[in-house]
């Protein structure tokens, strides 16, 4: 099994200097610093998002049906990383749903 970690961020040298220090810290494991976020997502199985985007970075064009998302990231309510149509199609799974409900931007304005 080939294992494969890629790193997209809105700055080119974000992604690649964060892929620089985890190449160190896992030699086994191909890091990639991706030019886009369909680059990165385009055939993953694993997803995680932990940004500060106002906007939705993750569409439901990006993700292949069944691809686990971890969205870290918008925990407040004028933040997104997620299309409003890739929440609809998820199955959301929260730790507080109170918290979510009125914290984060994906959900409550989906």
């Amino acid at each position: 099994m080939t294992t494969q970690v890629r790193i997209w961020n809105h700055r080119a040298e974000g992604a690649e200097n964060l892929a620089g220090k985890m190449r160190v810290l896992y030699p086994d494991v191909e890091i990639v610093a991706c030019e886009s976020v369909e680059l990165a997502v385009s055939s993953a199985n694993m997803i995680v998002t932990a940004t500060s985007s106002k906007t939705p970075i993750l569409h439901h064009s990006h993700v292949q049906p069944g691809t686990f998302i971890a969205a870290v990231g918008a925990p407040r309510k004028d933040w997104r990383e997620m299309s409003p149509e890739l929440v609809a199609k998820s199955v959301l799974i929260v730790d507080s749903v109170d918290a979510a409900t009125v914290e984060a931007g994906d959900i409550v304005c989906t």
